[in-house]
């Protein structure tokens, strides 16, 4: 019989597991930003690594994605427009985004991009709140958290920015 948390019994893979997670994958993502620097250094350029990342992760899910395909019977049809959609939101929403990172990169320090990549939560937050789709009610404890929160992450985003951008050397675009 499996523990669920109504069981007000502690569990280790419920209530440990999940930071421990997501501590390994920031670190890693630390590991990954500084050899990229330590590439970009060297003269990497930034579209060069974005290509060759994409097309590894291409390589790599792959064979899942068709795997996937032939086992499933019931889905709906792939037609033109739905792949032209993906082909744009691949381009727009994640090769783009990937360039800017890694330029970003580029100008300045693995610390610095990682500081940043943490403002991703709390820009999605307040653009959730601009087009109303999040409902801020000051007496319930997670509406007062995420505002807490997203103050305190921009907070000090823009005092390590500030601090950081006198550091940073005028370079050569792209």
């Amino acid at each position: 019989m499996s523990m669920t948390r109504t069981d007000h019994t502690w569990s280790w893979t419920d209530d440990v597991l999940p930071f421990v997670a997501l501590f390994t994958v920031t670190c890693l993502d630390i590991v990954v930003l500084t050899i990229v620097k330590a590439a970009m250094n060297d003269g990497l350029g930034s579209m060069v690594y974005v290509i060759y990342h994409n097309a590894l992760g291409t390589f790599i899910l792959l064979p899942f994605f068709m795997v996937h395909i032939i086992r499933t019977t019931d889905r709906p049809p792939l037609t033109f427009g739905v792949l032209f959609r993906f082909f744009v939101l691949g381009l727009l929403g994640i090769c783009l985004f990937q360039v800017l990172w890694f330029v970003g990169v580029d100008y300045t320090s693995p610390t610095m991009a990682s500081a940043i990549g943490n403002l991703f939560p709390g820009i999605t937050f307040m653009i959730s709140i601009f087009f109303r789709i999040e409902k801020i009610d000051m007496r319930n404890q997670s509406s007062v958290a995420k505002i807490l929160g997203t103050t305190a992450a921009i907070t000090g985003a823009m005092v390590f920015s500030e601090y950081y951008s006198r550091s940073i050397k005028a370079k050569k675009f792209l």
